[in-house]
């Protein structure tokens, strides 16, 4: 999937840790991989958003505005596209911040409501990732690619793509 998007680096990831003071709304939920509990990850999402409701209803402080925080909530995970596989989501919600995560490896549910981001999950995802690299052999070409979680990227330099041309 496209992670143009994501938290593809740790400069996103330090974006989020930097963020403090603001109404910062964490919900990191597990998803399901195969068969028919797949179609129960929209109702996941939709329990989820419930609970941050009632969340953002019991703070009792008028210099939040609940029903931004709800509608950027709700923006977020209406973006969500299901027929990509991920083992989980993760939404960053803040007065100032909106992004979406999705995790390469298992984690488990958290719905929270703090002065900052719970960045746990993500940071654990960050760096357990381990850099790879990825050779593509045709019969007539070779290229090289450096991967690390799902994202790839080609090398170009004088070695890679190295293109053949069969002389007889």
């Amino acid at each position: 999937y496209d992670n143009d998007n994501l938290f593809s680096n740790m400069d996103n990831l330090s974006k989020l840790k930097r963020i403090k003071g603001e109404t910062c709304i964490t919900v990191i939920l597990p998803f399901f991989q195969d068969g028919k509990p797949i179609m129960e990850n929209p109702v996941l999402i939709r329990k989820a958003l419930k609970d941050v409701r009632k969340l953002l209803d019991d703070i009792k402080n008028d210099q939040v505005d609940q029903n931004l925080l709800m509608e950027k909530v709700d923006q977020l995970a209406g973006s969500i596209d299901y027929m990509y596989r991920t083992q989980g989501v993760g939404l960053f919600v803040s007065e100032s911040f909106s992004e979406l995560y999705r995790f390469k490896f298992p984690v488990s549910k958290k719905i929270s409501i703090n002065d900052h981001f719970d960045v746990r999950s993500v940071l654990l995802e960050e760096t357990e990732a381990e850099p790879y690299a990825f050779l593509l052999l045709t019969a007539n070409k070779a290229r090289l690619f450096n991967g690390m979680g799902t994202k790839l990227t080609e090398v170009n330099n004088d070695h890679f793509p190295k293109h053949y041309i069969e002389t007889y």
